[in-house]
């Protein structure tokens, strides 16, 4: 956060992998729902208001320098922060309790476009829940280019939860495996090393 506030840029964990340019993103958090998933109707740009949101994410997200968003979450992480405490004490919740105070958002959050904060649909980067990657992103039934395709069709990374998914191999098989699908098409040096095991 440190970082962001002072050189401003776009955030992403080392678990997501980038499938979409970012560059038309500014002073952006993407969400979590743990209740709503995307049905192909939904369009990838819904209507201001038109989502309930359970909470941002600090996983991926983008903020110009010195903004004052980054700089009350710094202040509250300063505050808040306990280091015999539980280890997401600084993560969603204090994001999303920051930004409610200081933007003045609604409880429960709706998505939001402005030029201070906007506020992307959980699928921007988190297509699939983290109750359900493990069974979305390596399954037992062969999937198509175009069933993967659909399904991050309207995301700019995808997160793989590495907390719960890093045990699990990658072997490089397309039809079974996310990763290996979107890695060999936007970050094919992450997938090379596999024929070197």
């Amino acid at each position: 956060m440190a970082l962001t506030f002072k050189h401003g840029g776009f955030y992403s964990d080392l678990d997501s992998l980038t499938i979409r340019s970012l560059k038309e993103l500014r002073n952006v958090f993407g969400t979590a729902d743990t209740k709503t998933r995307r049905n192909m109707r939904m369009e990838c740009t819904p209507k201001n208001g038109s989502l309930i949101i359970q909470n941002l994410i600090n996983g991926n997200f983008h903020l110009e320098k010195g903004h004052k968003l980054a700089w009350e979450i710094m202040q509250q992480m300063k505050e808040k922060f306990d280091p015999n405490g539980r280890f997401n004490q600084i993560g969603p919740l204090l994001v999303t309790s920051v930004a409610q105070s200081l933007f003045k958002l609604p409880k429960p959050l709706t998505n939001v476009n402005g030029p201070q904060l906007t506020i992307l649909p959980f699928y921007s980067f988190l297509p699939v829940s983290c109750q359900t990657a493990h069974q979305q992103y390596w399954t037992n039934k062969p999937r198509t280019p175009i069933q993967w395709e659909t399904m991050f069709n309207c995301s700019y990374a995808v997160h793989f939860f590495g907390y719960l998914n890093s045990r699990r191999p990658i072997k490089g098989d397309e039809k079974k495996e996310a990763y290996s699908y979107l890695g060999k098409r936007h970050c094919p040096l992450s997938i090379k090393p596999l024929k070197q095991f």
